[in-house]
């Protein structure tokens, strides 16, 4: 009896986290249509624009991505990083320590216009990522 208990739960805690992926995909394709409409990119294959060339993209496309930056939170209306939404989205993968440098590092980076500086910032956290991973133990 007790086995079955647990594999009921296993397949509740299972269909809970689905259920959570499907509703973040569903917000990810809310996002994609609100700011392609906010921004004129109207890409039919939004997804199959490349990631890391970030400031080489033209201003559609940079103003595109930092509407979507702002729809998830992770950049305030002024274009500046939401700081406790973006440690919030990296704790669970990265020492806080680690996470604080890379923000301080990036955050203030400034562009021509708000778009630009966002894909400068976008870019430099990019750059980052590998410093953020914890370093091996030496054995």
């Amino acid at each position: 009896m007790k086995i079955f208990a647990v594999i009921f739960a296993v397949c509740v805690v299972g269909a809970l986290a689905q259920l959570n992926e499907d509703d973040e995909a569903a917000k990810m394709n809310e996002y994609r249509t609100a700011c392609a409409n906010e921004t004129g990119f109207n890409d039919v294959n939004v997804s199959n624009i490349p990631v890391g060339n970030w400031i080489t993209y033209v201003p559609r496309i940079q103003c595109y991505y930092t509407c979507i930056m702002k729809k998830m939170k992770i950049m305030n209306e002024d274009g500046t990083v939401n700081e406790e939404k973006t440690r919030k989205r990296m704790a669970d993968k990265f020492p806080a320590d680690k996470i604080d440098a890379v923000i301080t590092k990036c955050k203030d980076l400034k562009g021509a216009y708000m778009c630009e500086s966002v894909m400068m910032i976008m870019k430099c956290y990019d750059d980052e990522k590998a410093s953020l991973w914890p370093s091996e133990k030496s054995a």
